[in-house]
């Protein structure tokens, strides 16, 4: 099994490895739950067709493009076991479960890496060449990425989609910290997706664990071509959404506001972070579009300064675990303005 981030327990210890953001739950969020329990006795709905229709309506598509998770990281494997893919390039660094996935489906994984002295961002160019030389079938993307932060214009997606349409390529983009994006129009992402689906494979995996503070629950979906979709839900078990999971979606889905109040308190937290970190130097600190900041130390020992952060009574996330990273490299998630204090003092205590 992979490592990663809130895997780390211990007693007075702030966690900044894990993604989650320190909000309030949406109001009536509660109340949701516990009528859910009441019905605890029964069996869910076996293929969720309720939430689809939540789903289908929230994103203006058809309930046969769509099929749930049980969280994001489900869908991917199922994805990986359902559709014939001969060869896969993943942009890295990026979430560690896309290779573990594709690789028990003996998928051939390419790699094509973001440099860290281009601030991990995108050279499309370099990118298309890549695809066409490996003969990938399947393009992964994380965006925004995990660990980096760094984000993916929809004109990139789309120029270099029509770049390599010839060979069949199929896209799989894991949204899962799109709702934390400062200046994300859901709107005109939505209808711009919508219309690449009718001429590209194209599949959208959205997480409802982390926008929501839900990872306990374990929710996510997918929104694809149909003939995807088809191949998933073929290969998809009954009954694998538990019935409180079902009956949060209708609910979060409709929660417009709260998702404005995340973007706003993602974008405060972040810029102070920024500013406090940059401060530092013997950091190099990487530019982010989500809840979570990623840095390099460039002097000192790792090992020690991981060790120091701890004693202090924080965790950050290591990074050594992700392709094209090393163990100078750790990232750090958003929380409450208090720990975000503390945690920059242990910072520059441990340096």
């Amino acid at each position: 099994m992979n490592f990663h981030g809130g895997q780390f327990h211990r007693e007075n210890v702030s966690d900044f490895s894990v993604n989650i953001p320190e909000l309030e739950f949406p109001l009536g969020f509660e109340e949701v739950i516990k009528d859910a329990l009441l019905q605890v006795r029964k069996y869910p709905d076996i293929d969720g067709m309720n939430a689809k229709k939540s789903i289908a309506e929230y994103n203006d598509t058809e309930v046969d493009q769509i099929v749930l998770g049980n969280g994001a990281t489900e869908l991917i494997y199922l994805m990986s076991r359902a559709l014939d893919i001969k060869r896969a390039t993943i942009i890295q660094p990026t979430f560690t479960e896309y290779e573990r996935a594709l690789v028990q489906n003996n998928v051939d994984v390419k790699h094509y890496y973001l440099k860290p002295e281009n601030d991990f961002k995108l050279d499309k160019d370099e990118l298309v060449q890549h695809l066409i030389r490996t003969s990938s079938d399947l393009l992964v993307l994380c965006n925004p990425n995990n660990p980096t932060g760094t984000f993916i214009e929809m004109d990139t997606i789309e120029a270099i989609l029509l770049r390599v349409k010839k060979s069949g390529l199929m896209l799989m983009i894991d949204e899962s910290f799109m709702d934390f994006v400062s200046d994300y129009r859901f709107d005109q992402h939505r209808d711009r997706l919508n219309v690449l689906m009718k001429s590209h494979s194209i599949l959208v995996i959205r997480s409802m664990t982390k926008n929501f503070m839900i990872p306990g629950i374990r929710l996510g979906y997918a929104i694809g071509s149909k003939k995807i979709i088809s191949a998933m839900n073929k290969l998809k078990e009954p009954w694998s959404i538990n019935g409180l999971a079902l009956a949060c979606i209708p609910f979060l889905l409709g929660q417009n506001n709260y998702l404005v109040d995340l973007r706003n308190w993602c974008q405060g937290e972040f810029c102070f972070m920024l500013s406090k970190l940059n401060e530092i130097e013997q950091l190099t600190v990487f530019e982010s579009t989500t809840n979570f900041i990623l840095f390099r130390l460039d002097m000192g020992s790792p090992k020690e300064f991981m060790s120091s952060i701890i004693k202090g009574g924080a965790y950050i996330r290591t990074c050594e675990d992700f392709e094209g990273l090393d163990h100078r490299y750790f990232r750090i998630a958003l929380r409450n303005r208090e720990e975000n204090i503390k945690l920059i003092k242990l910072i520059m205590e441990a340096i």
